[in-house]
């Protein structure tokens, strides 16, 4: 554990600089669901399933960037903001070299970040979707952070629910086999 003086804590208190927050560019990061097994399955849990990435660019493309409180954050069960958590994460040498790659730019300057993308879903569960080290990064750092928030439709919201969909079709088709007669 590397030791810093007070010299340079107030140094770095005083020239403290800034993350700016932008939405993130979805083809670029469908690969924290296809090329995860864990979050496939998350998915289909919630009765999302994509098959093309034309199907994932479209749900996440209704996200918006916006502050998600840290008691909503302790229930994405996939992100880690605890300083254990943190640790235990750095404890990965490919993790760990790219968040020190991102502390490192931030330490000489402003970053402008895409944002992490938090997926809340109908039953009100969290899917910490991508940007894990963006966020630890800037958390870290004392800034706040602006998360692209995609929230999956209720099924009162205009989605309907498979079964609702298997009983309009049921109906439609009671209605087509009844023969009325005079």
């Amino acid at each position: 554990m590397r030791k810093v003086s007070v010299d340079n804590v107030l140094r770095m208190f005083m020239s403290r600089h800034t993350v700016k927050w932008e939405n993130p560019v979805i083809a670029e990061e469908l690969d924290a669901y296809f090329g995860s097994p864990e979050a496939c399955e998350a998915f289909a849990k919630q009765g999302l399933r994509f098959g093309e990435e034309r199907d994932l660019r479209q749900f996440l493309s209704a996200g918006r960037l916006s502050p998600i409180p840290d008691e909503i954050l302790s229930k994405v069960a996939n992100f880690a903001f605890s300083k254990e958590d943190l640790e235990e994460k750095l404890s990965d040498q490919t993790y760990s070299q790219a968040y020190k790659e991102l502390e490192h730019k931030l330490e000489k300057g402003d970053l402008l970040l895409k944002a992490p993308i938090v997926v809340k879903f109908k039953d009100d569960s969290y899917w910490g979707f991508s940007g894990r080290k963006r966020a630890y990064v800037a958390r870290k750092n004392g800034a706040a952070v602006l998360y692209f928030l995609v929230e999956q439709p209720k099924d009162d919201e205009g989605e309907k629910s498979e079964q609702d969909s298997e009983k309009e079709k049921e109906q439609e088709d009671k209605m087509e086999s009844t023969v009325f007669s005079d």
